[in-house]
């Protein structure tokens, strides 16, 4: 921290005690965690209104009451002969030792079962005492998404990051719900029929899911193609879409099923020569037709032009030989160039009792290699956005190791959808949507 915002800019250190957990019978209890507040300038924002705590009537002070059945207690400046007020209902500024505010047992309410979640009332001050109505929050070891969450509740715009899958999926989780549930209560203030739920966009740095590769359109897949080559996306011409070092950069279309052909490759190589100068250019597809290759070879052997092509997936793109080629051609994107598949998710429901089934997903697999599952949400009411159920967001079993299994009581009968989201280890997510007729 120092490093990053300087020694000079640390402000605080402030101590949350609390009194669960902690117990031990060889070392003392370990009851506090150390929140450090630095600025990142000589100047930082600090709102009074937003630190504030309950004030507790001091002991050698006697308490009185005003006619307005206020209570108060009063002192006077021995040097100015001041009188000073301090009224019990305004509160104080918080000293940086807080004791007022519990950490989550496991009845909470707010709970979820994330091993690192906060409770709301810390994160409320530590955002309402530095920041301002609009302002951006930023998490970038994001969790169980209380920080996001609690932006949300508070109307501030936010930016969260984090590396697990599970952190992602149960951040935009919650987020979602609070969203949805402020804007349910604004349609019945103003009786509207629809609100629109605030913009959530989530983005991934390195991991790309196959399937929605294939949903981009033709400009939004170039982009991304020449992006993720280490290159400058263009639009000055039809026939180059980036460069790359100097290179001219063709991209196929974000379709499988359309390779590039003959006529792309001498179009390509044909402003490559004479509009570019240059007689080397490469073409980024998912196949190359064989006529295109033999056009390529053509090419260079009687005009000169080399057009060399990188296959985006010749071989299946989730295999170990894809990634060997995307590697062995760029080296720079070892550590960071995964694409992954969703988990292939076996659903089964089984009636126990009236209104109760058990719903079981055990049997499911990651098919990213060496992958396995290791998270399962689940929405017991599903209306065409996912909001996991309370208690069935983070559900951990023997062990500390996911739980595929779980039992569900319907508050009524009738036709359900239930939604199921997986999450393995490699960063593939599906969610698995059924009809079930509850009895």
């Amino acid at each position: 921290m120092d490093k990053i915002f300087g020694y000079d800019n640390f402000l605080n250190e402030i101590v949350w005690c609390y009194s669960i957990g902690g117990k031990s019978k060889d070392k003392f209890g370990r009851k506090h965690d150390n929140i450090l507040w630095y600025r990142k300038s000589s100047s930082h924002k600090f709102n009074p209104d937003g630190a504030k705590i309950p004030r507790k009537p001091k002991s050698h002070m006697k308490l009185l009451t005003d006619p307005e059945g206020r209570q108060y207690q009063q002192k006077t400046d021995a040097k100015t002969g001041k009188l000073y007020k301090y009224y019990v209902d305004e509160g104080k500024v918080a000293e940086d030792y807080w004791t007022d505010i519990e950490t989550l047992n496991y009845e909470d309410a707010e709970r979820i079962g994330y091993p690192t979640q906060k409770p709301y009332r810390l994160l409320e001050r530590i955002i309402n005492s530095s920041s301002d109505s609009g302002d951006i929050v930023a998490d970038f070891f994001s969790g169980g998404g209380t920080t996001a969450t609690v932006a949300q509740r508070l109307g501030m715009r936010w930016i969260c990051c984090d590396i697990s899958r599970i952190a992602v999926a149960i951040t935009a989780d919650r987020v979602t719900n609070i969203a949805m549930q402020t804007n349910n209560r604004e349609k019945q203030a103003v009786q509207q029929t629809i609100v629109p739920i605030s913009d959530i966009s989530i983005e991934y740095w390195g991991i790309y899911e196959i399937p929605s590769l294939t949903k981009l359109n033709d400009d939004e897949f170039r982009h991304f193609v020449v992006s993720a080559y280490n290159g400058r996306p263009a639009s000055a011409d039809d026939d180059v879409h980036g460069y790359k070092e100097g290179i001219p950069l063709y991209v196929g279309s974000s379709s499988q099923d359309l390779p590039i052909t003959k006529d792309q490759v001498i179009d390509f190589a044909k402003t490559v020569r004479t509009k570019k100068g240059k007689n080397h250019g490469i073409m980024l597809a998912w196949a190359f037709a064989p006529s295109a290759q033999t056009a390529a070879a053509k090419l260079e052997e009687e005009k000169g032009v080399s057009v060399e092509f990188v296959k985006i997936s010749l071989v299946p793109i989730e295999s170990e030989d894809f990634r060997k080629h995307i590697t062995g051609k760029h080296k720079e994107y070892s550590d960071l160039l995964v694409f992954i598949l969703p988990p292939e998710v076996r659903f089964k429901s089984k009636r126990t009792a009236s209104l109760t089934y058990e719903f079981d997903i055990s049997e499911s697999t990651s098919i990213n290699i060496g992958g396995k599952i290791i998270n399962a949400q689940w929405d017991f009411d599903f209306k065409g956005k996912f909001i996991s159920t309370q208690g069935y967001s983070f559900i951990r079993g023997d062990k500390n190791l996911p739980k595929l299994s779980v039992t569900y009581a319907f508050p009524t009968a009738g036709i359900k959808k239930i939604a199921c989201k997986v999450q393995d280890d490699k960063g593939g997510e599906r969610t698995e949507i059924i009809e079930l007729e509850v009895k």
